[in-house]
């Protein structure tokens, strides 16, 4: 039967796999919900949608460089203060399709509700965080080589609420979504995470749930340029969150450079480390407070032009090609798309041009193509996306049940 599947996938070349137990007019609905965060979804064929293809099962996640977005849901924010809370230009869809793989998702509980916030500011008055989960879930369906490590972070009101936490816990360990996450609290190897959500929890559980996910809510330092968390045998998570610089009598330039020091430190060290159980996570985002001016989000990451000043965004791009072939771990930016080749630079592949990237509101024109050289070391490709491709897409196989197709890849 596998071989009789793959077969058909291959003459079809077809690149949206069956959506299997989600009802899909709950996943529509969802996705409408969900579209002030998501966007729209868009078939994308290039390099950068399904990066991981190219990786052998075998490849730890800790070993790999993984690029991801600060509050990665504050890209249209439109309340008071957007200059302070938006720290993203693009909505979640495009932020995967050009190769973001950790996610950092801020919530809060809202009237019965678990909404999407950053700090004290709810970024939208519909989509809840359950539709942003069908939405990783539906992109996951189509690029099911790749693996997400969503964060979570309660942002607003108390972590402890049980009407959160129990909707959030059903998710991860109920069916049918239970089947799109990672169980237990460990970081496995890309084989076992494909097609899969690791849950990184900066929150604590209730007492009544069994733990899941990588729990990093105790021993998380705030506002800080080096700290462990979990120290012990089985893994240890070594985080730069440095976000806040008061250098208010230096001008902007020194408080990016005082970002971005803390920022490649961290990332040589990750580089040093022998240690391969330990996870390296580095904040290239911040703000601050210099020359008596407010350095918000964007201009910490994107920096003045007219004042002739580069932003860390701007500064790291050409650092890691420098550094190319190093572990740097999961590196997170704010208005990751502003600088052209940011991505790629941390997977250390060349610049990703519209030639090689193609993108459709429609159907998808094929397979990911393209070997992503360079990421985490010389990785053999073992997992090939021409094998992977949608079913949906088949009238006649719309007719079979579920359990007649194994979903084996």
């Amino acid at each position: 039967m596998y071989t009789l599947i793959t077969t058909l996938l291959t003459m079809y070349g077809i690149a949206r796999p069956v959506l299997g137990a989600l009802d899909p007019t709950s996943m529509q609905q969802r996705l409408s919900a969900g579209a002030p965060i998501l966007g729209t979804y868009k078939d994308d064929s290039g390099v950068l949608a399904s990066w991981m293809t190219s990786l052998s099962d075998n490849t730890t996640l800790v070993s790999l460089n993984i690029p991801g977005t600060h509050d990665t849901c504050a890209w249209n924010y439109t309340g008071l203060l957007p200059e302070v809370y938006n720290t993203q230009s693009s909505p979640i869809f495009d932020q995967l399709n050009g190769g973001i793989r950790f996610l950092d998702l801020r919530i809060g509980a809202n009237d019965g509700k678990v909404m999407l916030y950053h700090a004290d500011a709810l970024l939208s008055d519909t989509a809840q965080i359950v539709d942003v989960l069908y939405g990783l879930y539906y992109f996951l369906d189509a690029h099911p080589s790749e693996t997400i490590i969503a964060s979570i972070k309660v942002d607003h009101g108390v972590e402890s609420d049980p009407t959160l936490q129990q909707l959030l816990y059903d998710q991860f360990t109920t069916s049918p979504t239970n089947d799109y996450w990672v169980q237990g609290e460990d970081l496995v190897t890309l084989g076992a995470a494909r097609h899969k959500i690791v849950l990184f929890r900066r929150y604590n559980l209730i007492p009544s749930l069994s733990p899941i996910g990588i729990p990093v809510a105790q021993g998380w330092t705030d506002n800080a340029a080096d700290f462990v968390i979990r120290d012990n045998a089985d893994l240890s998570v070594f985080v730069e969150d440095l976000y806040e610089i008061d250098n208010s009598t230096q001008p902007m330039s020194t408080i990016i450079k005082t970002k971005f020091d803390a920022f490649t430190t961290h990332l040589d060290d990750a580089n040093l480390s022998a240690n391969k159980t330990q996870l390296f996570v580095s904040f290239a985002s911040g703000s601050g407070m210099g020359g008596g001016t407010e350095v918000f989000p964007k201009g910490l990451a994107v920096g003045n032009s007219t004042a002739n000043v580069t932003g860390v965004n701007g500064l790291a791009r050409p650092w890691l090609v420098q550094h190319k072939g190093n572990r740097f771990g999961v590196v997170l930016f704010d208005f990751f798309d502003s600088e052209p080749g940011l991505v790629e630079a941390v997977l250390g592949i060349p610049p990703v041009t519209s030639a090689n990237s193609t993108a459709s509101t429609a159907t998808s024109s094929g397979n990911a193509t393209g070997t992503a050289t360079g990421i985490s070391g010389s990785q053999s490709a073992k997992y090939s996306s021409s094998s992977i491709s949608t079913l949906s897409r088949l009238p006649w196989l719309q007719l079979l049940p579920p359990v007649a197709i194994p979903f084996m890849f």
